[in-house]
C-alpha cells in the first residue's frame, strides 16, 4: 500500500466516530446502503478522473489482474465476480487474504 493510501486510511480512522464501519453514512442499524456508495464513487471518479465511470475501474482493475497472471478464479474472488470455472470453483472458502494481497500487490502502482 502506497504511503499516500496509508495516511488517508489513518486520517478516516483518527476522524472515525464509534462506528464499526469505515465510511458510517453508509450503514445503518447493520444494513449497508450500497446504491449509495455506488453512486457517490461514481461521481468523484467523473468529476476528477475525466468522466471514468466505477464500470471503467471494474474493467482497468480485471485487466491489470489479468496482465499479472492472477488465476481466474482470483481474479473473480477479488473483483466480487462470479466465477466461471465451473462448480468445484464454488467449494471451499477461496483464496485466503494474505494470498489475494499478494496478487494485489502485483497490481500496485
Amino acid at each position: 500500500m502506497s504511503d499516500s493510501a496509508i495516511k488517508a486510511l489513518q486520517k478516516l480512522l483518527e476522524a472515525q466516530s464509534d462506528s464499526p464501519y469505515l465510511f458510517p453514512r453508509y450503514a445503518s442499524c447493520g444494513n449497508l446502503n450500497n446504491t449509495g456508495a455506488s453512486a457517490t464513487l461514481c461521481q468523484h471518479l467523473r468529476k476528477y478522473y475525466n468522466g471514468k465511470t466505477a464500470h471503467c475501474l471494474r474493467h482497468s482493475f480485471r485487466d491489470r489482474l489479468r496482465d499479472c497472471d492472477v488465476p481466474l478464479e482470483a481474479i473473480d474472488q477479488a473483483g466480487g465476480w462470479s466465477s466461471v470455472g465451473g462448480v468445484g470453483t464454488n467449494y471451499g472458502k477461496g483464496y485466503s487474504l494474505p494470498k489475494l494481497a499478494e496478487y494485489l500487490r502485483r497490481i500496485a502502482i
